[in-house]
C-alpha cells in the first residue's frame, strides 16, 4: 500500500530532497563519454594490430605484359 505519495512530491512541512543539479549531470555523463570513447579507441588499436610500415605496393613490371585488345571499341550499329 502507499501513503498517497506516489509523485515523489515534498510534504510541505519536510525538507526538500533535491537530486543532483543540471551541472552534476552534464558533468557526469561527459566523464562517461569520454570514458567509453577511451575504452572504444583503445580496444581498436589493439584490434588493429603493431604499428607496422604497410606492405609494398604490388610491382606492376613483374606482371605479364599488357597485349592490345581484339575486340571493337564499340558493338555495331544496326541498320537504319
Amino acid at each position: 500500500m502507499t501513503d498517497g505519495n506516489t509523485g515523489a512530491e515534498t510534504y510541505p512541512d519536510g525538507p526538500a530532497t533535491d537530486g543532483p543539479g543540471r551541472l552534476t549531470k552534464v558533468l557526469g555523463g561527459g566523464l562517461a563519454v569520454a570514458l567509453l570513447a577511451t575504452i572504444g579507441a583503445t580496444g581498436g588499436w589493439l584490434l588493429a594490430g603493431e604499428d607496422s610500415s604497410p606492405p609494398a605496393p604490388p610491382d606492376a613490371r613483374a606482371s605479364a605484359p599488357l597485349q592490345p585488345s581484339t575486340a571493337p571499341a564499340r558493338p555495331p550499329r544496326p541498320p537504319a
